[in-house]
């Protein structure tokens, strides 16, 4: 699992995100929730990558590079 630094850093940028099942996705990361705002107890992500735009827990990411 990634620290919710890296995930925050991600905010407003295009990454590349490698989820724990392997799948890659390069989307644009819309908005960070901290643990205490996501409602999820853990912190998020919204990504929108035009094929499936959402949310992506902290506990669901393998890795996360910020691409601009």
């Amino acid at each position: 699992m990634i620290d919710s630094e890296a995930m925050f850093n991600s905010n407003g940028h295009k990454v590349r995100l490698v989820e724990k099942g392997g799948r890659e996705r390069t989307a644009n990361v819309i908005l960070f929730q901290s643990e205490w705002d996501s409602g999820c107890n853990e912190a998020c992500i919204w990504l929108d990558d035009n094929v499936e735009p959402g949310i992506v827990q902290q506990s669901d990411i393998s890795s996360i590079e910020v691409l601009d």
